[in-house]
């Protein structure tokens, strides 16, 4: 009786487990450059693109403090979210980190950099080195910071290109840092600071290279483009031993509403959602504009013969500019009361539980 009760709870979980899979729901956050200067977010969650238009949220303004004095020389670009809930931010002409809570969307402070930030990463909490924020420079050097001492040390150097994007991934062999550099290409970086291989680069000569992300099957995605303003662009494939697999999809300029401009710069990759559909999504630098794809397993390429599913603009025509970053992030609620409800759903239910149940034992800070 008893296996038979220890089966049954067993054979509940793994329900439970598969209803919290196919049922995530999460919002996007973008570096924003011209609009709020900080962090904006875009959706309360996705569930099917093609019958949910896009339309600005009015909450947008609470990851960009508008009580704080910005200036004029304020662009945020690269963003990263904490396990502490503390979104990241690279403000490029303050030279400076900006700190937003992830719960709130309030301006935690700032943190002064002697470089140009671009990129942020935060090392994954359940490595062996600890909590530290490491940033690209637009120079040859990934510098790092760490928030116990308020200091700052270089991580790693390139010998070609300006660093820009990063992003952590956990292998066989351990973690590994994915950097791209304008002008070279694609860096795989060990967790010691030591250069595995690169740059590799774009075999049509694709010149600059922005953000990175991990498709399911375990290929790098990488935008990267021949234009700053208008050219093609492309979300690039490579394996982990930095062998070109081609294109997950080209992105040249459009003659239609949103107008695509072929310069994607921003790049996340989705969870599933219910219904298991895995969406690539890439804000394009030259006029403010989100695309989203959809991730086909059996190829992995972009589904609907390579165009996007959805395509909007995110800007204002005046303002067209979102920065390098686009996260994945928790779906948020303004003034979200209800500490119990992890995923932020505006429900306490068996998906917070799991939650908390696989993340038992981690070391928050």
């Amino acid at each position: 009786m008893r296996r038979y009760s220890m089966c049954l709870v067993l054979g509940i979980a793994f329900a439970l487990t598969l209803k919290a899979l196919y049922a995530q729901d999460y919002g996007l956050y973008f570096g924003d450059r011209d609009m709020e200067r900080g962090i904006s977010y875009a959706y309360p969650g996705i569930q099917n693109l093609s019958s949910q238009p896009f339309t600005w949220p009015t909450i947008a303004q609470q990851f960009s403090d508008p009580t704080y004095d910005w200036g004029s020389l304020d662009f945020c670009y690269g963003i990263a979210l904490a396990r502490d809930g503390v979104w990241w931010a690279c403000n490029i002409l303050g030279n400076r980190l900006e700190k937003f809570s992830a719960t709130t969307g309030q301006h935690l402070g700032s943190v002064s950099t002697y470089f140009t930030p671009t990129g942020v990463a935060v090392v994954p909490a359940n490595t062996s080195v600890g909590y530290f924020v490491d940033v690209t420079t637009q120079g040859s050097t990934i510098e790092r910071y760490d928030p116990s001492s308020n200091t700052w040390s270089t991580f790693a150097t390139v010998p070609y290109g300006s660093t820009y994007g990063l992003r952590w991934r956990r292998e066989r062999l351990g973690w590994f840092l994915y950097v791209t550099a304008r002008g070279a290409g694609l860096y795989k970086i060990d967790a010691g600071g030591s250069i595995v291989w690169g740059p590799v680069a774009h075999p049509s000569g694709a010149g600059t290279y922005y953000e990175v992300d991990f498709a399911p099957n375990g290929d790098v995605l990488v935008a990267c483009t021949n234009g700053l303003y208008s050219g093609t662009g492309y979300i690039w494939r490579v394996d982990a031993n930095g062998n070109s697999l081609g294109d997950f999809a080209v992105i040249s300029g459009g003659s239609s509403p949103p107008y695509s401009s072929g310069t994607p710069m921003g790049l996340a990759v989705a969870p599933p959602d219910s219904s298991g559909n895995v969406y690539v999504y890439t804000t394009e630098y030259g006029n403010g504009t989100l695309l989203a794809y959809l991730y086909d397993p059996n190829t992995g390429n972009a589904g609907n013969n390579g165009n996007p599913v959805s395509a909007v603009k995110v800007t204002t025509y005046s303002r067209p500019k979102v920065g390098l970053g686009l996260e994945i992030g928790p779906k948020w609620t303004p003034g979200r009361t209800c500490p119990a409800d992890v995923n932020g759903d505006g429900i306490v239910d068996d998906a917070d539980l799991l939650i908390v149940l696989f993340n038992f034992g981690t070391q928050c800070r």
